[in-house]
């Protein structure tokens, strides 16, 4: 017996992206056999559950545990000011954030035209993007934000580790996850509890 726990990678959306042609023949060679087998598979909200479902056309033995992260590592936030110091961000400038992978399906690309519309209207914004690149997404942006002409207000602080993550979360003022398909992952609730 053997559980799945996708992570939202079977988001009709994400399999949509990049050699459609061959993650469609992989999922229907192997994956489709091996979600039919499994005992469960474990989705992290009835949404996800049912839009896998849905869009993979077979039935599946599935179950929603949400994630969860530990509420002792925020009930205590840090310092504030580190971040902004360490990134040379003013006090009083709202800070953007996005936590994660930085990968296509992230739709980062909307978030730097927002973040573009908002200093054109005299919004003194800065975007903080944390996380590791993906395929080379991180380069593909910074390329867009210096054409945007925002590049000096997008820092890319790479994946940080656990303490700079609690830091980062509790000094930003708004979350962004502008995700083609997300299953509420643990970055979300991260966030909820900063």
């Amino acid at each position: 017996p053997y559980l799945l726990y996708p992570h939202g990678t079977l988001y009709p959306e994400t399999v949509g992206m990049r050699s459609f042609i061959k993650k469609r023949l992989f999922l229907n060679l192997f994956v489709g056999k091996m979600l039919s087998q499994a005992s469960g598979i474990v989705f992290t909200t009835e949404a996800e559950a049912a839009k896998v479902t849905g869009s993979l056309g077979i039935p599946l033995r599935s179950v929603v545990i949400p994630n969860i992260a530990p509420d002792t590592a925020y009930s205590r936030l840090p310092e504030q000011g580190r971040v902004r110091e360490r990134l040379g961000i003013g006090q009083h400038v709202p800070l953007l954030l996005h936590l994660g992978r930085v990968a296509p399906k992230k739709n980062l690309g909307v978030a730097l035209e927002t973040i573009k519309r908002l200093r054109d209207a005299g919004k003194t914004v800065e975007f903080v993007i944390d996380g590791s690149d993906y395929e080379g997404e991180q380069g593909r942006l910074e390329a867009v934000a210096a054409e945007l002409g925002i590049d000096h207000a997008v820092p890319f602080t790479g994946l940080l580790d656990r303490e700079r993550i609690r830091e980062v979360l509790a000094e930003s003022d708004i979350f962004i996850l502008p995700s083609l398909s997300e299953n509420f992952g643990v970055a979300v609730v991260e966030a909820m509890l900063a």
